[in-house]
């Protein structure tokens, strides 16, 4: 299957354990700390995660999207729920049912898939997706955006970029920030800034995760593990 072969080249998808064709049942891993919507303060389930796990969450994510791009497949309906950790936080993602292989055609310039029914998550679907049925790598950045605005404020997606918006539009921004996750202004702003352009309305305005994005995630990383002075 198509899922295993994924699976054996990046650590960040859920393992596919086996199956049972009668009840036409797939068996996943089990992943002890379940989905990550369950760790954001809206759904007050669990202790507020860090701000330096939500960073290396975020990381982790990136790192998955940028793979299954490089291979030419497309997750199509990234969000929280779809966001696994196991006992340590590593990221798995979940729900592969919908993924695409996106194809380049004589025509284009970017890969797609084409679809006349988009499927995915209202306030994480890309709404270019929604009107043209195109389905390229950019539908995940749009969908990566939005969860990057939750892990920094810690608030259900629907109207979030929005209230994001008019908060710093008024220099309010520190308002919309997780004070529980103890975040650093300037991180959380940066964050912040790269979930508002990973989420533009406009697929041409988004940045490629790993030219543009992907390098202050590791910057973040080695912070992390830097010893202070």
């Amino acid at each position: 299957m198509e899922h295993l072969q994924l699976q054996k080249q990046i650590g960040h998808l859920v393992t596919l354990i086996g199956a049972c064709l009668e009840a036409r049942v797939l068996v996943y891993e089990y992943l002890p700390l379940g989905s990550l919507d369950n760790h954001l303060p809206y759904k007050n389930c669990n202790p507020s995660l860090p701000w330096q796990v939500r960073v290396q969450v975020a990381r982790q994510i990136c790192s998955a999207l940028i793979f299954l791009h490089s291979s030419g497949v497309v997750h199509g309906d990234l969000k929280p729920e779809n966001v696994l950790l196991d006992s340590n936080f590593m990221v798995k993602l979940s729900d592969l049912g919908i993924c695409r292989h996106v194809k380049m055609t004589n025509t284009t310039t970017t890969p797609y898939h084409r679809t006349e029914q988009p499927k995915g998550t209202v306030a994480y679907i890309d709404p270019e997706y929604v009107n043209s049925g195109e389905l390229t790598a950019q539908c995940d950045v749009f969908s990566f955006g939005i969860v990057l605005l939750q892990l920094v404020t810690g608030k259900e997606a629907i109207g979030l970029k929005n209230n994001i918006k008019a908060a710093k539009a008024s220099g309010q921004i520190e308002k919309m920030v997780d004070l529980s996750a103890g975040w650093p202004l300037k991180q959380a702003k940066t964050m912040i800034s790269i979930g508002l352009v990973c989420s533009e309305t406009a697929r041409k305005k988004r940045p490629d995760l790993a030219k543009d994005v992907w390098g202050w995630f590791e910057s973040m990383r080695r912070s992390f593990t830097r010893p202070s002075s």
